[in-house]
């Protein structure tokens, strides 16, 4: 298994497609969990912090993960967006696999905070593997109202917490324990690779 860095990421909403990565209007970085390990599988590092949002917006507030609910511009919340983004970029630069759920999403959010704080966003040119996507065969998740109204019967995406559950037979890590979360995920990861032949 090649060298792989694992990450998860909150934002205060979602990316705007439409626009620039460094446009006003883009979500803001809140909080950031990356762990890298080597091709053994052994752990060799992690950083997981809030963002110090340095005088955000009064009131930007996304409680959809219950990870962060409110912003006090007052108060400094953890690492500069900027080291945390040198922290990243620095780790996918060495790494062969980006590791996630949503990891696509979790690529893009990186890219808007980087423009955000230096003015460049990056999309690293290793592999992505989204536990998500290869998780749909073996994880039974029912269509939402929402989809079978449009339509659209099939399983949904599945979260976290079903592939935990169905997956490792196991209960799924409670929020805000967003480093929990992120090894919950190379759990999963590892058993698509292993036992499910579901590889990079």
């Amino acid at each position: 298994m090649s060298m792989y860095l694992a990450i998860r990421t909150k934002m205060s909403g979602l990316p705007h497609p439409h626009l620039g990565l460094d446009d006003k209007s883009q979500p803001r970085l809140l909080h950031f969990t990356g762990i890298t390990f080597d091709k053994s599988g052994n752990e060799l590092d992690h950083l997981t912090t809030p963002v110090d949002l340095q005088l955000a917006d009064k009131g930007q507030t996304d409680s959809s993960e219950g990870l962060i609910d409110t912003l006090e511009p007052s108060r400094n919340q953890g690492m500069d967006a900027i080291d945390v983004i040198r922290w990243f970029r620095t780790r996918a630069r060495k790494v062969d696999c980006l590791i996630g759920h949503n990891i696509h999403l979790h690529v893009i959010n990186m890219a808007i905070a980087g423009a955000q704080a230096t003015s460049r966003g990056y999309i690293p040119p290793c592999r992505l593997y989204c536990t998500a996507l290869h998780s749909l065969p073996f994880v039974h998740s029912a269509p939402t109202d929402e989809m079978m109204l449009a339509g659209k019967y099939h399983p949904k995406m599945p979260t976290l917490g079903e592939c935990v559950e169905q997956l490792l037979g196991v209960d799924s890590p409670e929020p805000p324990d967003a480093l929990a979360e992120v090894n919950a995920c190379i759990r999963i990861f590892r058993h698509l690779v292993q036992e499910r032949n579901r590889t990079v």
